[in-house]
């Protein structure tokens, strides 16, 4: 409010500098009227239950001396609250920035409470530094664990910085912080990326079998577990399927040897004939007989 209405060039009305006019002074009306004006800005800014207890007062001057003496308040009471809040107070999930503000209208209200004695000699300097340097610890001690480095950077440094200063520093630590952040963030979804491409055909995602693990096919078209096709053909091992391979053995072992052999004829010796029931017949007594007249004459 006194910044508004020094904004206004209207203070005076109410700190006592501009009196109240007599009736017979020339400028009465409009001082009146800026009386009247200072008094209504006063009454919005209250709460309705405050104005109804101010109706009938006709200045701003009195408007602003009986406020000023219901309301005020001794500073001890808030000197302890704002020292407790300050050095209770941890950055938490908040930014530097947002951490920092908070610190800072603490302070600022804490100065305020407390009014720094007016010194022309220059005596107050070393006073105002040590009240910097408190507000610099304060401010430090909240900061989170992973602004070690820096803190410990902060203090080793010879000449003690300001408050600016280390806020510039911190920043910058936490810039740094958010950028190691975003590469490892980039470079983690680029490998998974690659990964999601490897498993991908056509734009698609590849079927995953839960029977064998494979790419390419689901439970209901497993070979695997439901049996190879004829003339199956892995192009990855260059093999044939189980069972054209098992078919081949139970050829391979029903071949048998057939003896034709006869006492007069030692140029007939015992020959091994395939039997496979699929593509070789057995002997018969007919064709043995057959054979047996052609080698005797």
């Amino acid at each position: 409010m006194c910044i508004t209405l020094n904004s206004k060039n209207k203070f005076g009305f109410v700190d006592g500098s501009i009196a109240q006019p007599a009736e017979t002074n020339p400028m009465a009306g409009a001082l009146f009227r800026c009386n009247n004006m200072v008094l209504s800005w006063l009454l919005n800014a209250m709460a309705k239950d405050i104005v109804d207890s101010l109706l009938y007062l006709d200045s701003a001057r009195a408007v602003w001396v009986d406020f000023h003496d219901r309301f005020q308040q001794t500073n001890t009471p808030r000197i302890f609250q704002l020292k407790q809040m300050m050095n209770s107070s941890m950055q938490g999930a908040l930014n530097v920035n947002s951490y920092y503000t908070r610190m800072k209208m603490l302070w600022d209200e804490l100065k305020t409470c407390q009014p720094t004695p007016v010194c022309c000699c220059g005596g107050m300097k070393a006073w105002n530094d040590y009240m910097e340097q408190e507000f610099v610890m304060l401010f430090l001690m909240g900061l989170k664990d992973s602004y070690t480095s820096i803190r410990s950077q902060i203090l080793m440094m010879e000449t003690p910085p300001s408050i600016s200063k280390v806020f510039s520093l911190v920043i910058q630590e936490e810039r740094h912080w958010v950028v190691r952040n975003a590469i490892g963030t980039e470079t983690f979804n680029g490998a998974m990326e690659s990964a999601n491409v490897a498993l991908t055909q056509g734009g698609r995602r590849r079927p995953t079998c839960t029977h064998c693990g494979l790419l390419g096919h689901i439970v209901v078209q497993c070979y695997k577990l439901h049996g190879y096709p004829p003339g199956y053909w892995s192009k990855s091992k260059g093999t044939s399927s189980p069972s054209a391979t098992t078919k081949a053995q139970q050829c391979g072992s029903s071949l048998k040897p057939v003896g034709l052999q006869s006492s007069s004829s030692p140029h007939v010796s015992s020959t091994v004939a395939p039997t496979c029931s699929t593509s070789v017949p057995s002997a018969t007594s007919s064709s043995a007989a057959s054979v047996m007249a052609l080698t005797t004459d």
